[in-house]
């Protein structure tokens, strides 16, 4: 003769329904911290762009102040010369 083992399910099981809402909760909570670190990464990558935009020009900037200071340098030489001719 076999012992057979009894189970006491003291814990009761969740229905179909129960399942389905605990899991629609939980896709709801993983798309939102998905949502929440898209815009994060957008705002960062927006934030890079902008930066490397403002860097840049930044730098158009300071070359041209160069260039101007360079034929503003060569101008007055220019004139200086004519002026020393001149006299």
């Amino acid at each position: 003769m076999a012992a057979q083992i009894r189970r006491m399910n003291w814990v009761r099981t969740k229905t179909v329904w129960e399942q389905h809402q605990a899991s629609q909760k939980k896709r709801e909570a993983n798309r939102q911290v998905y949502q929440q670190q898209r815009e994060a990464a957008v705002a960062a990558f927006g934030n890079a762009f902008s930066s490397q935009i403002t860097g840049i020009s930044e730098l158009v900037m300071q070359q041209a102040a160069k260039r101007i200071q360079a034929a503003a340098v060569a101008k007055r030489a220019e004139l200086q010369t004519q002026l020393d001719k001149l006299a």
